[in-house]
């Protein structure tokens, strides 16, 4: 979960810091909000979770996010099968 997290904080300073000085400042981070943030979701959504790397998410790997923080997994099967629209069994940016 650590390094899920640090690649993530990474991905977000690539993604934000549009004048690339190491801070994401007020404006960057509610240009982003504003127009980009919804289009790269999927991205941030996969390096939080995807524990083996592949672009795509399972139940398996959705399950042990939540548990590592905790989250009441009762509903989790109901909401991966909503989640996932082509009904192959994973979550992917298809």
């Amino acid at each position: 979960m650590y390094f899920s997290w640090i690649s993530f904080g990474e991905w977000l300073q690539d993604l934000v810091d549009l004048n690339g000085n190491g801070q994401i400042e007020l404006s960057e981070w509610l240009e982003c909000l504003d127009k980009r943030l919804d289009y790269d979701f999927y991205e941030a959504f996969i390096k939080l979770i995807d524990g083996n790397e592949d672009d795509k998410i399972v139940i398996e790997e959705l399950k042990l996010f939540y548990q590592a923080y905790q989250i009441d997994t009762t509903h989790i099967e109901e909401a991966f099968e909503t989640l996932d629209i082509n009904l192959d069994s994973s979550i992917s940016k298809e």
